[in-house]
């Protein structure tokens, strides 16, 4: 009798208010941590589990520019084209490279026949204006048979690399018009090699096609 009068003293024991608070707040701690834990154990295994070094790898859309700009899928770069530039001007075009590319005054566009001079910055200084500091820093991967594209007054123009190579800061003989026959049209991109440096330039040909 006295064991049974016992057990239910036991279930007749009332829990205070803050004692059901606490059991509650640990049961909770409880199922947290073995949720986390069964987690960790099957993540490895999980088939949609995302890898988000990936996304940071997957390049954004490269702007068109279409009233006149560069587009260089290859090297995931796109700018303005500022035309009308004077090359031997340095006020002048380093002003204009601020903004994007720049186009020789002397350039045909390319509906014409005839040759474009574009130029801009491989490497520029950290604290100088503009956003264009490293556009033509990869310059050097295009190689022949790669093409990019060329927007003027919302039209896309195709080009296709067929030369490319480093020359000296004062060989300007990569200013006259390349095209040896009068219905080319052609483009010269040059920037300075190796970036951060100006004794050299890489200069990249191409033709419309």
């Amino acid at each position: 009798m006295r064991l049974i009068k016992f057990k239910r003293t036991i279930f007749k024991t009332k829990i205070s208010k803050k004692g059901k608070i606490a059991l509650f707040v640990l049961s909770v701690v409880l199922m947290v941590g073995l949720v986390y834990l069964v987690y960790q154990n099957n993540q490895t295994d999980l088939p949609f589990k995302k890898d988000f070094s990936l996304v940071e790898n997957i390049p954004q859309p490269l702007e068109k520019f279409e009233d006149y700009g560069l587009v260089i899928e290859k090297i995931n770069q796109s700018a303005p084209i500022i035309s009308g530039i004077d090359i031997f001007d340095q006020n002048v075009y380093l002003k204009a490279i601020e903004k994007g590319v720049a186009l020789s005054k002397d350039s045909k566009n390319p509906k014409e026949f005839g040759n474009l001079f574009i130029f801009g910055h491989s490497d520029y200084l950290y604290t100088a204006p503009g956003n264009y500091k490293e556009v033509f820093k990869e310059l050097d991967q295009l190689e022949k048979g790669d093409q990019f594209k060329i927007y003027f007054e919302k039209v896309p123009y195709i080009y296709e690399v067929f030369d490319s190579k480093v020359v000296d800061s004062k060989d300007f003989s990569v200013l006259d018009p390349t095209p040896k026959i009068e219905d080319d049209k052609t483009v010269t991109i040059m920037t300075c090699h190796p970036p951060g440096t100006t004794t050299k330039r890489w200069v990249v040909f191409a033709k419309q096609i």
